[in-house]
């Protein structure tokens, strides 16, 4: 899983609870993915399952992205 934390513009409502601007998901992902490449898998065609999202950051909070990583088995 990844959760991706964006900044907030100051000038968005508050109604507004999930950013559906630019960046798009998939290409956040992507950059993941291939940074993890050599890292945590020897290629990214090994991932079977991936649940992603986008939020808004609270307050001061600084963007980050969360990666949780889950073995399925043996290769």
């Amino acid at each position: 899983t990844v959760t991706f934390t964006l900044p907030r513009p100051m000038s968005l409502p508050k109604r507004v609870l999930y950013p559906t601007r630019k960046p798009d998901t998939s290409k956040l992902v992507r950059n993941v993915e291939d940074a993890l490449t050599g890292v945590l898998y020897r290629d990214d065609a090994q991932i079977v399952e991936l649940v992603a999202r986008k939020v808004y950051a609270l307050g001061s909070e600084a963007p980050h992205a969360i990666v949780t990583v889950t073995s399925v088995g043996a290769a």
